[in-house]
């Protein structure tokens, strides 16, 4: 296995990915970033969802245990997109 991966692999990398990106769009105060921000952590929920169900399916008649770190991923990426939601920034009148 190539060691530049993270233990969880591509699907984790790719987790990896989206969340600096959710950080990146967390910390720029601008309306384009917040909104680019619920996109990118209903990305990653859908992402963590899809991992669940392929890394805990039986195949050949084998079954992977369940780890607790599978349900935090799933609990972080809702407290992600749920953070997405609730954005703390002033938005100019128009008047």
């Amino acid at each position: 296995m190539n060691r530049a991966l993270p233990a969880y692999g591509r699907p984790g990398l790719l987790h990896l990915v989206l969340a600096g990106a959710a950080i990146v769009c967390f910390l720029v105060p601008k309306v384009w970033a917040k909104r680019a921000n619920v996109f990118v952590c209903a990305v990653n929920l859908g992402w963590s969802i899809r991992n669940l169900i392929i890394i805990t399916a039986c195949s050949y008649g084998e079954c992977p245990e369940r780890k607790p770190w599978m349900i935090v991923t799933i609990a972080a990426s809702v407290l992600m997109l749920i953070m997405s939601f609730l954005p703390d920034i002033e938005v100019p009148n128009e008047d």
